[in-house]
Parts: structure tokens; C-alpha cells; sequence
């Protein structure tokens, strides 16, 4: 093709083509789902309309389980650790506000507990 006039014809009837396929795809995708919006609603599509209401929640990824969870963050475990004792000294829970209030532990072997029967 080493006239530009033909070379030129030529593209415009291949994307002339190309759009007629795209439309005649388009159309097509319409057409199944008009037909199955009619199925979905009508009753006396019997058994064959739960046929039409699966494909059509199919068609929409309703039925799609696939869950991706991506971690987007790159902090390595020294930087968060960091991060979060940092929140917990700005809520005044960090180890220092902890050991001026930390609780006394009571030791399970003491005889300051009260005994099981003495519960109820």
C-alpha cells in the first residue's frame, strides 16, 4: 500500500469496522439484559426466573467472592512499635504513666483471696 490515498481508505473501513463490532457488542449486552430484567420481573417466568435473577447478579459481580487485602504500608516493626508507644504516652498509658498507677499483682498462692465457697 504505498499509495497514501489507499493506505488511508483502508484504515478508515478497518475502524469503521471496528466501531460496528463495538456497537454491535454493546447492543447485544443490552439486548440479554432487557431480556433478563423482563424474566426477573415477570412471574409467570416460573422457574426459570431465579435462572435469570442468578445470572443476572452474576453479571453485575454480586456473586464475585474474591476479597484482596493489600498492605500498602512498608513500616517495619521497630517504627510502628515506636508509633504506638508514643500514642499511648500521648493518652498518658505508656510505661512510665504505668508504673507510677500499676495495680499491686496479687499472688494466686496468697491467703488473702477468699475461698471458692465463700463466693456465693
Amino acid at each position: 500500500m504505498a499509495d497514501p490515498l489507499v493506505r488511508a481508505r483502508v484504515n478508515a473501513l478497518v475502524d469503521l469496522k471496528d466501531k460496528a463490532v463495538a456497537t454491535s457488542a454493546v447492543s447485544a449486552k443490552a439486548r440479554i439484559l432487557e431480556r433478563l430484567t423482563e424474566a426477573m420481573d415477570d412471574n409467570d417466568f416460573g422457574v426459570n426466573r431465579i435462572r435469570a435473577i442468578e445470572v443476572m447478579a452474576r453479571i453485575c459481580g454480586l456473586l464475585n467472592s474474591n476479597v484482596t487485602v493489600e498492605n500498602k504500608t512498608q513500616n517495619d516493626p521497630q517504627a510502628v512499635a515506636a508509633l504506638l508507644q508514643a500514642k499511648l504516652d500521648q493518652l498518658g498509658l505508656g510505661a512510665s504513666s504505668a508504673e507510677d498507677s500499676a495495680q499491686p499483682v496479687l499472688d494466686a498462692s496468697s491467703d488473702d483471696r477468699p475461698a471458692d465457697d465463700q463466693l456465693n
